[in-house]
């Protein structure tokens, strides 16, 4: 992990010791969730539980849509697994990064996700 993305992970978690960083992302497996801004206001909670589960990124906790205009936000609480894909996925939008996660393959549309990261979901420091 390079400076900057060392610095931009401990923005993001609110740390102070870089030291930090391994130790709380160890024990608290379940942040950050993963946040898709924009999806089809067709799509329900389960259409997005089968298409993420595919990944095999961790267990889903919850799901979460909140409708925002013409489409819906999307709230996916995961624990994470230690597979080195989900790893890396999760340190990648923890450094303010994307990734896509495509859930037609036949017209080839995707979803864009990135970190959820709120002020009240910040990992504990133990």
């Amino acid at each position: 992990m390079n400076i900057v993305d060392m610095y931009t992970i401990m923005k993001n978690m609110n740390l102070k010791n870089p030291q930090d960083i391994e130790k709380v992302l160890y024990n608290n497996k379940c942040y950050p969730s993963i946040c898709i801004p924009k999806i089809n206001c067709s799509v329900k909670k389960n259409d997005i539980f089968e298409v993420i589960e595919k990944y095999h990124l961790g267990k889903i906790n919850k799901i979460d849509l909140i409708k925002v205009g013409s489409y819906q936000k999307g709230f996916i609480h995961i624990k994470w697994n230690n597979e080195t894909r989900s790893q890396s996925i999760r340190k990648l939008i923890l450094t303010n990064n994307t990734f896509k996660v495509i859930y037609d393959y036949t017209n080839g549309w995707y979803w864009k996700c990135s970190a959820s990261i709120s002020e009240k979901n910040l990992p504990k420091i133990y």
